[in-house]
């Protein structure tokens, strides 16, 4: 009987550590790929020569490709100028399957002789779906500023993408967000490179910055292979209870909040400002759509129409249209990124058309006369309006359709100062929170670089976790790069937002 219990005590203990093996927790890391990895393996197959008689007299680099071998878009073309054509300071290359075992031989014996920094660089290989397929060899940095060694992620969940593809849907930690944001900000136009205990799991191209709490990696292996490292992926799960927002949801539904912006007076002209009202719409973890309301817009009439008196009647005509339609402000909670929009595109058309239609002085002004469609003059004029908020001319009249809803849900009351992406800036920003009797004070500075200026936002948060006032102002001398992108339209060198109800 002992020896049964022993045996059924030993089974138990073998269960156990087969369930536990089973669901080891796996963990994911990202790495940027080396831009210059031309140079470097060009620096290795020279110095690999005196040590590599005995696996090939072929030059390491000789066997890299730009593209795959079995490329065939110029018959003419022999794999040799396909190499030499395409094999330009790119972050990875093609190594064909024949050949794949002798490469990593020749990149094993770099590593040993020490012929590269191999504290630094890792080289990866993707799998092909054969043998004869070409394999793809990435470098990785593991020295880069910005690489996440463990991902941290509070789910995970396996499914079908956008274009049918099996895909790994991971939803972060704030942290993690964070982190992953800055990565992208600082690699944009470069791989980054996912791997699942070491092994290479994905990698993207990063072409803008990528302000996500949810990632969706396409899977490089069949559907049934990621069904495996599912459950490995879910032991990895954590909480983010350590996440405690920094205030309440800014925006509640059935609040109505009055806001005055206020702009620096010009020479010669009275300080210019308006009000304007938000009424949240929608409010969720996910997005918050909320309806603006302008009791005025200051649109600048062109010096030619300055003098005619039936160019600037349409033009306060549309004006008055204009603030009458509304704007709606939809904020992504998870990207902090703002779309404002009219509320009634179709209704501002409808209303343009009917003016046109009664008013065929200003149709003849407009050098319109030789349009008999009125309706597609008055579509494309409104059109042409709803294209202002994607040229930027839409902050520098109301500037509170982008501004309002940088800071919702973004910070923890564990946070004192750091840095984090800003959307309306396009830029990493400098922000400290400062705890105040009355509330909080929240300040952004961004520094000039390609994308701009510099300049500084300063927030004052009331106990509710409601803007109080916003402050803005550029900050004077700046070095701008020569590169920098300059703004189709000028953003004002400050304003001041204030709640009055």
């Amino acid at each position: 009987m002992k020896r049964f219990f022993l045996s059924l005590l030993l089974l138990v203990a073998v269960l156990q550590c087969a369930i536990a093996q089973s669901d080891k927790p796996a963990t994911i890391s990202i790495y940027p790929a080396v831009k210059d990895a031309t140079g470097l393996i060009n620096r290795i197959s020279e110095k690999l020569l005196p040590y590599q008689k005995h696996i090939t007299s072929k030059l390491l680099i000789k066997f890299m490709s730009r593209v795959p071998h079995t490329y065939t878009g110029d018959k003419g073309r022999t794999t040799e100028e396909d190499r030499d054509s395409y094999l330009v300071n790119y972050t990875y290359f093609y190594v064909a399957g024949t050949n794949q075992s002798k490469v990593q031989s020749l990149l094993d014996l770099a590593r040993e002789k020490h012929l590269y920094d191999t504290t630094r660089y890792r080289f990866l290989f993707s799998s092909g779906e054969s043998a004869l397929e070409p394999s793809a060899l990435y470098v990785i940095d593991l020295k880069n500023p910005y690489i996440i060694p463990s991902l941290s992620f509070t789910d995970v969940r396996f499914s079908k993408g956008s274009y049918g593809d099996s895909v790994f849907k991971i939803s972060l930690t704030h942290g993690a967000a964070d982190a992953f944001t800055n990565l992208t900000y600082h690699e944009i136009n470069n791989l980054i490179l996912f791997l699942v205990d070491g092994k290479l799991l994905s990698s993207p191209c990063v072409r803008s910055v990528i302000s996500t709490k949810t990632l969706e990696l396409s899977l490089g292996f069949r559907e049934e292979e990621g069904q495996k490292l599912l459950p490995h992926l879910k032991a990895a799960v954590v909480s983010d209870s350590a996440y405690t927002p920094l205030y309440r949801p800014q925006y509640v539904l059935g609040d109505t909040l009055t806001y005055r912006v206020s702009f620096p007076q010009s020479k010669g002209t009275a300080q210019r400002s308006h009000t304007f009202q938000l009424i949240p719409r929608l409010v969720n973890d996910s997005i918050t759509r909320m309806e603006c309301m302008v009791d005025s817009i200051a649109l600048t009439i062109d010096e030619f129409f300055k003098e005619n008196k039936e160019y600037k009647d349409f033009a306060s005509y549309f004006v008055y249209e204009l603030r009458n339609n509304h704007f709606m402000i939809e904020t992504d909670q998870s990207s902090h990124f703002v779309v404002p929009m009219l509320k009634d595109l179709p209704a501002l058309s409808h209303a343009l058309e009917t003016y046109l239609t009664t008013h065929s002085a200003v149709v003849k002004v407009m050098g319109l006369s030789g349009h008999n469609d009125l309706e597609q003059v008055a579509e494309r004029l409104a059109e042409a309006w709803d294209g202002f908020f994607e040229q930027g001319y839409i902050e520098s009249i109301l500037p509170e359709l982008n501004v309002m809803t940088q800071l919702d849900n973004r910070f923890s009351n564990q946070q004192t100062q750091g840095t984090c992406y800003l959307y309306l800036e396009d830029k990493i920003a400098e922000y400290t929170i400062t705890k105040m009797d009355d509330g909080l004070v929240i300040t952004l500075t961004v520094k000039a670089d390609k994308n701009g200026g510099a300049g500084r936002y300063t927030y004052s948060i009331d106990q509710r976790g409601l803007i109080r006032q916003l402050r803005y102002e550029a900050i004077a001398n700046a070095k701008v790069p020569r590169n920098a992108v300059s703004p189709t339209f000028r953003v004002p060198s400050s304003y001041f937002i204030e709640r009055i109800r």
